[in-house]
């Protein structure tokens, strides 16, 4: 065995309370990936970014400014 691969072991090990052999079938799991290994034992999620494209950008803020102007004219002329 490699001592990286040794070294994640025991990493994962001292993170958790997996023993050897469970650490290395879920380090085997998760693509040798350490972190991604100990946020599933912890039952963290990873985070779902959802991009807007250019466009949805300009019109959500373009969107924005007009509710803002909408608000404040409201306000001044409703007594």
């Amino acid at each position: 065995m490699e001592p990286e691969q040794d070294a994640k072991i025991h990493m994962v090990m001292n993170q958790t309370n997996y023993t050897f052999e469970q650490a290395r079938e879920k380090l085997a799991q998760f693509n040798n990936d350490e972190l991604n290994t100990i946020r599933d034992y912890l039952g963290i999620q990873p985070k779902k970014t959802q991009s807007k494209s250019l466009n949805q950008q300009i019109y959500s803020q373009i969107r924005s400014k007009l509710d803002d102007s909408m608000k404040s004219y409201r306000e001044k002329t409703q007594p």
